[in-house]
């Protein structure tokens, strides 16, 4: 509740548009493959995935991601890439100002 406050009370536009993002109700959300993941980044991308993070497909470089739900089987070969997974949480407080992270939704 507290990071749900936090990202209220932003400045930055990032993170507002973020925030709305994360606030729209599960069974709107489609969810995102690693395969889908793969093919919009780039090695080293910070990236924001607004949606669940789901195991069809194969991340084929690394990258620090930020999602509030994985699959087990994305988790597993995301470490298996050598990905950085964190939290929302700790994504904006290294980032505040959000810039150079990229929202996926």
């Amino acid at each position: 509740m507290k990071e749900k406050k936090e990202n209220k009370n932003s400045k930055s536009a990032f993170w507002e548009r973020a925030f709305s993002l994360l606030q729209k109700p599960r069974r709107s959300k489609k969810g995102m493959n690693l395969s889908r993941l793969s093919s919009i980044t780039k090695e080293g991308d910070t990236v924001l995935v607004t949606d669940k993070l789901l195991g069809s497909g194969k991340m084929t470089h690394k990258l620090t991601i930020a999602c509030d739900r994985f699959s087990a089987s994305a988790s597993a070969l995301l470490k298996k890439a050598g990905c950085k997974v964190q939290s929302i949480a700790q994504l904006r407080k290294e980032n505040p100002k959000g810039t150079g992270v990229m929202l996926v939704k």
